[in-house]
């Protein structure tokens, strides 16, 4: 396929991408200039999210500008898909320590140690097309790990999983149910 820059479902996905780039990176300075130890939590989940948000840019178009300082007004340079495969493994591997591992209502749609592992352990699963190497037995040890430490089990029906109002989902890694009173 032949695409150009002004096709507007590609601009809409860099523009949708490099939004939620900035917004992360905003965020990371405005906490990292309060100067408080209670920003690092907050700071350790903007680096995952934005670790995401870098993964999606990776996957979808390869080689993308690295950027990660907010006050930078230069223009950004192309970044090797290798570099930005190697950035989104690093902020995965210095966070998921800090991350909290509670699945309750103090961690409902927030970015935990266990939705950090999957997303690491989709990296991996990928690391063969990003960086010509494949990482099979790290995909394997972070989704051992989850499996292993992280609670979560099938729903006994497939279909739970696609219900409107499945937030009770056994499965959810990314979200989880608060806690029912």
């Amino acid at each position: 396929h032949q695409f150009t820059a002004s096709n507007p479902l590609f601009n809409s996905a860099w523009g949708f991408l490099y939004g939620g780039i900035n917004t992360c990176n905003r965020l990371i300075y405005q906490f990292e200039s309060l100067d408080t130890p209670a920003a690092d939590a907050f700071i350790a989940e903007l680096r995952a999210v934005r670790a995401l948000w870098y993964y999606w840019a990776l996957d979808a178009f390869g080689n993308v500008p690295l950027v990660v300082d907010f006050t930078n007004t230069e223009k950004p340079v192309t970044t090797s898909r290798a570099a930005i495969y190697a950035f989104v493994e690093s902020e995965l591997n210095a966070v998921i320590p800090i991350l909290p591992t509670a699945k309750d209502a103090s961690t409902y749609g927030r970015m935990t140690k266990w939705a950090a592992l999957a997303m690491r352990c989709k990296l991996y699963l990928n690391a063969g097309v990003f960086v010509g190497a494949p990482q099979w037995q790290k995909a394997a040890d972070d989704a051992n790990n989850i499996i292993n430490n992280g609670g979560f089990n099938l729903e006994g029906s497939y279909k739970a999983n696609f219900a409107v109002n499945n937030a009770g989902s056994k499965e959810n890694i990314f979200v989880y149910p608060y806690d029912k009173v």
